[in-house]
């Protein structure tokens, strides 16, 4: 059998969508589980209390992002473009979100252009809220541009499990 070989788990053809979303989801949560049970043992609830806006239109990555954040006890809302996260924004108390991941590339509006029409929202909490990128492409030109577009980190997708939760830990402990 597959799990005697060594796999750590399987899915039957054929492939359903939600049958996919739901392993994924099993060893998300189990190495989430363990990588914050690693660490400190209340980390789990850590931000609990803070809030994170995720836009991101793939809906597996954003499914995936989601039970990471959230795992850590962060409330997170989901955009599945940048204008609904645009008007998120635009309709939300101000200091309602602490900190914003930002996919790039995205229909409607893309990441970019979101960052910056947050930015210049005339509110107070948009000039200082981390806004961070989040992008498959690692070259150069695109972290610029992200920068550019007034966004203040820069994560590579896929996410890293270790390197999300350290980027949450830098920004949400301040």
């Amino acid at each position: 059998s597959a799990i005697s070989a060594g796999a750590n788990g399987f899915i039957t053809k054929p492939l359903f969508r939600s049958r996919l979303i739901y392993k994924l989801n099993q060893f998300v949560e189990s190495g989430v589980r363990q990588r914050i049970s690693e660490s400190k043992p209340l980390e789990r609830r850590l931000y609990a209390g803070k809030r994170v806006l995720l836009a991101e239109d793939n809906e597996l990555n954003r499914e995936i992002a989601v039970e990471l954040i959230s795992s850590t006890g962060a409330a997170v809302e989901s955009a599945k473009d940048g204008n609904i996260a645009l008007d998120m924004m635009t309709s939300s108390p101000e200091g309602y979100y602490d900190l914003i991941f930002m996919d790039m590339q995205m229909p409607v509006m893309d990441g970019c252009t979101a960052a910056k029409a947050i930015r210049e929202l005339p509110r107070k909490d948009v000039k200082r809220m981390p806004i961070i990128a989040m992008t498959a492409n690692a070259f150069e030109e695109d972290r610029k541009k992200a920068y550019d577009a007034g966004m203040s980190g820069y994560l590579i997708k896929p996410l890293d499990i270790n390197t999300l939760l350290s980027e949450l830990k830098n920004l949400l402990m301040k």
